[in-house]
């Protein structure tokens, strides 16, 4: 068994908790791969409006979101000032 584990060129972090983050901060990664339809971002509103945020939003450290673009689009919507995010 090996001591450390294979990786690819960056260091691997542990600590994977979520902080709080303002919205307005958050941008879009430019590249896209998933459309989500309206009827999906209101029920992630409909979701975070009665259960609150059970998942975060993944962003790099120039505050791109990663995954999680539906969410903040929803979270938005919702007018909430910040969102969970782990960079």
């Amino acid at each position: 068994m090996r001591s450390n584990p294979r990786t690819n060129g960056y260091p691997f972090r542990h600590n994977l908790a979520p902080e709080m983050m303002p919205t307005d901060q958050l941008r879009p990664l430019g590249h896209e791969t998933r459309r989500h339809p309206e009827s999906q971002i209101e029920r992630l509103v409909a979701s975070i409006d009665t259960h609150g945020f059970v998942g975060v939003i993944i962003a790099d450290k120039k505050r791109r979101v990663v995954a999680g673009r539906a969410l903040l689009e929803a979270a938005k919507r919702l007018d909430l000032a910040e969102v969970p995010v782990v960079r």
